[in-house]
């Protein structure tokens, strides 16, 4: 997976795996979403690249058009958090705190997850984030 999300061998992938980790929570939980939704991530790349609708990062291009497609098709309105951090601790594998507050936890397969980013991005096209990019000069 790790070769997926960084496959020109950069000394860290974080920014793409911490992506990612958006994309797989959108993926397995927004059926279970009526609209309003609060995301949180312990990236800020991550997060004003949601909020902008735009990244230069070519594998982060992918996982946002994905993440963009399952907001679309759940009619999804999820504000990204900027101040308190509910990621930090789970990012870390550290999930005590929110099970004592009823969270469940969930499985996930990767396998997957990848493959279902990778159609969303491909039917999607990076068209529909660059067009929506005021920055993006034609």
């Amino acid at each position: 997976m790790i070769a997926r999300l960084n496959p020109g061998g950069k000394k860290t992938g974080i920014y793409e795996c911490e992506f990612f980790a958006l994309f797989s929570a959108l993926f397995l939980w927004a059926s279970l979403v009526n609209s309003a939704l609060v995301v949180y991530t312990d990236n800020n790349a991550v997060r004003d690249a949601m909020i902008s609708c735009h990244t230069s990062n070519v594998v982060a291009r992918r996982v946002l058009v994905a993440a963009l497609s399952i907001e679309s098709e759940y009619y999804l309105a999820p504000w990204y958090a900027t101040d308190s951090n509910l990621a930090d601790n789970p990012s870390r594998l550290s999930i005590r705190q929110l099970q004592e507050l009823g969270a469940q936890q969930s499985e996930l397969n990767l396998s997957d997850c990848w493959d279902a980013l990778v159609t969303r991005a491909e039917k999607w096209g990076d068209e529909q984030v660059t067009s929506a990019s005021p920055t993006e000069k034609k």
